[in-house]
This record gives structure tokens, sequence and C-alpha cells, in this order.
């Protein structure tokens, strides 16, 4: 599950803060509300004199003040389980693309660290439009449960995840049928298990390609709608954004020098797909196969890499970063768990590339044999492939290097995937020939077009 958390209040005890320290700060002014939610509510002050207030007060706060010891904890146990954890917040602005902006989320990450305190991410909201942004987090990352204590922050949210009121002095008389509450950190704990419990009992068990040709049309159909559905709520859009992100850095900085250097030709530019949710399928000849396939694409993507990249400190800083998918190709269960996460990362109108023939061809053979994987997930995903046939001929300056992109390919829920996967390997090895002759066009120091075939 995807699960959020609100900081202040519900991971950082604020309102004991703000009563005794506004007490000291405001020296004479009576508590009005001790149960209000913020300073204003609390000492009935302008919004001016409660900016002055956070201003003075901040640094401390976030130095001083610690937090709620048994939800680290259940951060902690809630991450080890395999539920991603994010924390979204309206920290004063943090969410401003600003000086102030960059030391109010480092004093945030700083917080957390001293707390122990380690998340999957952190989404920052406005405070002036802090009822929105969080409703509108919550359905761009696919947040499953949030828990929050701001009575006007669930009336937004609840309509859009399951929404859980964290106990607390202001909120002492919310109530509401679909939101769940929480009056100590045991309720909590209670209630998010019990959610991860009913979310995992509507799991449904993929398929091997064996099993799917033993179902009757309607079935294969019907079987494929449900697994669709199931994989869209599992989607991270969150995690995959920041791979992409990364992807972006890191390719920006290589792929000028990496055309510069090899100068590819690219055939058939024009069939290069400008939205997600597709899935890049090649031939596999080089390391540096990805940039290849980078100059054609121009658009950031998520590949796999072998796991024994972990063992690398920077290829596996390198991979990690750019949102990578490890496999052990020698493991099942991995490899099963690999297509789960491709079939989640193209549903979410990500780029998947993919190699069919599961490892780098260093033999004499044109193409190996083709994994049945890359058909699989365009059989679940409904996503079309796109094929590509590319050379190795890494020769700098030589402008021999070269890639092939051919017409898309769709895997119907009815489709045999063992004459797929023979029509997406027909399908590069044809443009293996155009790239053929290219190279031969190169060679003789003849003019190639796209005709010349």
């Amino acid at each position: 599950m995807n699960i959020a958390f609100d900081i202040d209040g519900v991971i950082f005890p604020i309102e004991d803060y703000q009563l005794q320290e506004g007490q000291k700060y405001f020296k004479d002014r009576k508590v009005v509300n001790p149960n209000g939610y913020g300073i204003r509510e609390v000492f009935d002050c302008t919004k001016k004199e409660e900016e002055k207030f956070w201003l003075k007060k901040t640094f401390d706060y976030n130095k001083n003040v610690l937090a709620n010891a048994e939800i680290s904890d259940l951060i902690s146990n809630l991450r080890k389980c395999g539920n991603r954890v994010y924390i979204i917040s309206s920290r004063a602005k943090a969410n401003e693309d600003s000086t102030l902006g960059s030391i109010m989320r480092k004093l945030v990450e700083d917080a957390l660290k001293r707390n122990n305190i380690d998340v999957d991410g952190i989404i920052y909201t406005s405070v002036e439009n802090m009822e929105e942004d969080k409703k509108n987090a919550i359905k761009k990352y696919n947040i499953h449960a949030m828990v929050e204590d701001k009575m006007s922050v669930l009336d937004a949210i609840k309509d859009d995840t399951q929404a859980i009121c964290f106990s607390t002095r202001n909120n002492q008389n919310y109530e509401d049928s679909k939101v769940l509450r929480a009056n100590d950190v045991l309720q909590l704990e209670d209630i998010l298990y019990g959610l991860i419990k009913d979310f995992k009992s509507q799991k449904i068990d993929l398929l091997n390609y064996k099993e799917i040709d033993k179902l009757s049309d309607d079935e294969k159909i019907q079987y494929f709608y449900e697994l669709r559905k199931m994989y869209e709520r599992l989607i991270d859009p969150y995690y995959l954004e920041q791979g992409e992100e990364g992807c972006k850095r890191v390719i920006g900085k290589m792929q000028k020098a990496f055309n510069f250097i090899y100068r590819p030709h690219v055939i058939h530019k024009e069939k290069m797909p400008t939205r997600g949710g597709i899935i890049l399928a090649a031939n596999h000849l080089h390391a540096f196969d990805p940039l290849l396939l980078m100059t054609a694409s121009k658009m950031p993507y998520h590949l796999l890499a072998k796991d024994e990249l972990h063992n690398n400190k920077v290829w596996d800083k390198l991979f990690t970063t750019m949102g990578s998918i490890f496999v052990d190709n020698s493991d099942p269960e991995s490899r099963k768990k690999v297509k789960e996460e491709a079939i989640k990362t193209v549903l979410n109108d990500s780029i998947m590339m993919m190699y069919p023939e599961g490892t780098r061809n260093k033999t004499d053979k044109r193409l190996l044999d083709f994994h049945m994987g890359t058909v699989g997930i365009a059989q679940v995903t409904g996503a079309p492939i796109y094929p590509f046939g590319l050379n190795a001929d890494y020769r700098m300056f030589k402008n021999n290097l070269c890639v092939a992109i051919g017409d898309p390919i769709y895997v119907l829920p009815t489709d045999n995937l063992v004459k797929k996967n023979e029509e997406l390997k027909d399908r590069i090895d044809s443009l293996l020939d155009e790239v053929e002759i290219y190279e031969k066009c190169k060679e003789f120091k003849l003019t190639y077009t796209e005709d010349s075939k």
C-alpha cells in the first residue's frame, strides 16, 4: 500500500509546543481557545502575528521537538513489510521554489533524520490551498490511506483515499462515516494493518502463458480486465516519477556527448511516439544501447538491470537513480516480481525499455531466443510494443551507429503469446536488415535514404 502521514500534529506534537511557546511569546495575551488548530485560533491573533511567531520559533521547533517515537516505529515497520510511506505536509513556505523554501525543506528533512524517521518521499503542499493541494497529491500519487489531524483536510480527502483522523485536542468532536479514527498509535497500527490485509486479499495471481492458454476467450478477457485493474491500484507514481527525473538528470549529462562522439543515425524517426504508456523492445549488443535508444525516443524511461549491479556502488547508484528495475534472471520469483513492476510502470503512462533476449548478445547469431516477458507485459497492459533494431558500431566519430524503429505491435487478451513473441522477433530481425543496408551504404560511401532498401 501507499500510505501517507501528515507531519505536524501526527508525527510531531505541535499542539503542546504552540500553546506553551505562544504563551511566552504573546506574554499577557490570554489563551482564547486551548484546543485551537493553530496559533491564530489559540490566541486570536492576526495572520501577520502568527507569521512573526513562527519566523522566530521555526528553528527551535524543528530542532528540539521530538517526534512521536511510536509513530516512528510504526513507519519503520510499515516499510519493512513492503509498504511505501510518504509525508504530505503543508509546512509554511516549504512548497515554494525559493531560498526560503529550500531552507524549510531542509529543516523538515533534518528533523526527520534526527528522529530516525525514514520515508519513501516527502510531498509539500501550500498552506493557503492546503485542502485542495493535499486532495490532488493523494490522487496524483495513488495514496491508499492518509493519516491526518486537520478536520478540513479530512473532509477534502475522504472521497479519494481512506482518511484516518489521528486524535488531537482540536478534532475531538469530528465525526464522519467515511473517516476512521485512531485515538492513539496502537489503534492507528490496528487500522493500518487491517487495511493492508484487505488490500492484499484482493491480489490476483499472475498466470504464465501456458496457464492462460487453458482459458476460454471470454475468460481471458475477464482475467486481463481484472488483472489490469488490480495493478492500477498497486501503482506507486511518486517512485516512478523520481526515477524518471533521475533518468533525465543522468541521461541529460551524457546524451549530448554521446551524440557528438558517435553521431547515431535513426531510421524511421517519425515512428517514434511522443507519449508514455509504451514498451520499447530492442536487440541488445552493448552497454551503451540504452543511450542509443534514448537518442531515438528523447523521453525518460525505465529499464531492466541485472541484480549483480548492486555489488558495484557506482553502477548501483547510477541505475537506482534512473529508476531501473533490478532482476536476477536465475530466480523465477525475481523474474515474476520484475514483470509485475514493469506492468505497473507501463500502466502509469511511463516508458519501459526491454531487451527480449534477456542479456547482451555476444554470439555470432543475429538474435538470441526471445523471453516471453515483453509480450506478456504488453498483453496485461494493452500497451503497444515499439520494436527497435540496432547495431553496435561504437567507433568514435565514424557515424556508423544506427537504430531503426518499427511499427507498433499490440497483444490482445486472446492472442497466443508464442506467436506474438515470434512476430516481435521477426519484426526486429527485419529492422536489422535495414540497419545492415545503412552499414553497407556507409562502407561503400553511398548516400543512405530510407528508399535504399
